[in-house]
């Protein structure tokens, strides 16, 4: 997972935060961090939820990871 101002990268797919989309939540469920991004389409508003994999024995990691991006979240 990479972070940046306008955007976050999962598993190679890039999450625009920019415009009309934005960071609604992240999450740390018991088997990966959640980045959930919201934007416009064509039929409205969607949402796209990300899941990152965590290895086993990365857990601390992963919380520390998702941390970062929480600061970016939509309010």
């Amino acid at each position: 997972m990479l972070v940046f101002p306008d955007a976050v990268v999962v598993l190679g797919t890039w999450h625009a935060l920019a415009g009309d989309r934005r960071l609604l939540s992240v999450a740390l469920t018991a088997e990966a961090p959640e980045l959930t991004v919201e934007g416009e389409t064509r039929g409205g508003p969607a949402s796209d939820t990300a899941r990152v994999p965590v290895p086993e024995g990365a857990r601390e990691r992963a919380e520390e990871a998702a941390e970062h991006p929480r600061g970016r979240v939509a309010s």
